[in-house]
């Protein structure tokens, strides 16, 4: 099982627009954890599927969604790919959001980068 701990880039005033806080199971597949978008927490579950991992699986590429804890919760829903540049692993992802208390859907289309040095492999 692996953290997948991913940001978007500071805004100028420092502040991070998203973060996932997720952990995966690579024996099924499964992801859940805790993804913040513009400063609101939500918990959420989905599935990946690894690259490699079968025959013709060229890429690895997830999905999740969940809620806000609040009474009038907000939904999230992300989709999108995993990769490594170099050694700097990143999270391609698209996310929408719906707000029950007040109608406000958001997106976001954009690169995260690992917040935790890959591991190499050594100890």
């Amino acid at each position: 099982m692996g953290a997948w701990i991913y940001h978007s880039k500071a805004e100028d005033d420092g502040t991070i627009i998203m973060q996932t806080n997720l952990q995966e199971v690579d024996a099924n597949g499964a992801v859940s954890g805790t993804v913040t978008f513009r400063s609101k927490v939500y918990t959420v579950t989905g599935q990946w599927a690894a690259k490699g991992s079968v025959t013709g699986r060229n890429a690895s590429v997830f999905w999740f969604g969940g809620a806000s804890s609040d009474d009038a919760p907000s939904f999230l829903v992300g989709a999108g790919d995993l990769g490594v540049n170099g050694t700097t692993a990143f999270m391609n992802i698209a996310v929408t959001t719906a707000s029950s208390g007040d109608g406000e859907d958001y997106g976001y289309n954009g690169q995260l980068t690992h917040a935790i040095e890959p591991d190499d492999g050594g100890d």
